[in-house]
């Protein structure tokens, strides 16, 4: 039995030392991240119904090279989505099933590594000269999750916002939350440690 115990906190140990040699010296609590929508194919649609002449436009572009987060922080970020349109408030123009895909690049600054996540549905609604009511149907999960080095990074759908004419974007808005995700020899140590926990308890309890 004194040996079995020997043999589990070795191996505890050496996993523990290498855990601890691979570590990121950035705090698991904290990360540094950066982001950019990409565009996904031609981003203007025109929309011609109702005598008038309409154009909605999603070029998929903007981000930011220098987030701050912690792992209890949701943060907001955002495309733009424009509108515009010849019709009136009182005979809008219909959006029918218009696609979208909207394509978000991920960069960890701690590794230097990157990834992508996608979302694609489709608009419908209306469109006038001064506003729009668009809604988004969603062909994909609105949340994606990828992990990147060990820091899981889950992206969700929140809302879009109403483009109104020339110089009123709307926008895709999406949360972004980053947590860390042990690696594999952390949760392997923590196999070993009950185990050997529970060995210790029963002798205790014996002597």
């Amino acid at each position: 039995m004194k040996r079995a115990a020997v043999l589990c906190l070795a191996a505890a140990c050496f996993l523990w030392a290498s855990s601890a040699a691979d570590a990121s010296p950035v705090s698991s609590s904290e990360f540094n991240w950066g982001y950019h929508f990409e565009p996904a194919g031609h981003p203007l649609t025109f929309i011609t119904n109702h005598n008038a002449l309409g154009v909605i436009g999603l070029p998929g572009n903007g981000g930011s090279n220098h987030m701050h987060t912690r792992s209890t922080t949701t943060v907001d970020i955002s495309t733009k989505l424009w509108a515009f349109s010849t019709a009136s408030a009182i005979n809008p123009q219909t959006v029918t099933n218009l696609p979208f895909a909207i394509n978000l690049r991920l960069s960890d600054h701690a590794s230097g590594f990157s990834e992508y996540v996608s979302f694609s549905g489709t608009l419908n609604g209306t469109l006038w000269n001064n506003g729009s009511n668009l809604r988004a149907t969603f062909i994909s999960p609105r949340t994606a999750d990828v992990n990147i080095d060990h820091h899981v990074y889950t992206v969700t759908f929140e809302k879009l916002t109403q483009p109104s004419g020339l110089g009123h974007p709307g926008a895709f808005v999406f949360d972004v939350n980053v947590q860390h995700n042990p690696e594999p020899s952390s949760l392997v140590l923590a196999g070993i440690g009950m185990p050997l926990f529970g060995l210790v308890s029963r002798r205790r309890r014996r002597a």
